[in-house]
């Protein structure tokens, strides 16, 4: 984290809501109150719904494949197919 306020990048993290003292709350004010802040917890969102879908639709909470390339293979295949489900999601209905 210094590292990178040291050459002036605004670190976009994930924050847990709780101060415990094993989590501790390592933005500074300012650096929540960043529009870029927001933003980019917005977009988590969206990725992180991705990843959900293909852990409990797709599958992939435990993958029956074996091997580097199939688990990839099968991981694309899941991901094109979440793809697919947007894509209809985002058309107009023909009205």
């Amino acid at each position: 984290m210094r590292g990178l306020r040291a050459w002036g990048v605004i670190p976009h993290i994930a924050e847990y809501e709780k101060n415990l003292p094993q989590w501790p709350n390592c933005l500074s004010a300012s650096e929540r109150e960043h529009p870029g802040f927001a933003t980019s917890q917005a977009k988590r969102k969206l990725i992180e719904k991705n990843f959900g879908w293909l852990k409990s639709v797709a599958g992939f909470w435990q993958t029956k494949l074996r091997g580097r390339r199939r688990v990839d293979w099968g991981f694309c295949l899941g991901a094109a197919a979440s793809n697919l489900v947007r894509l209809v999601k985002l058309m107009p209905s023909p009205a």
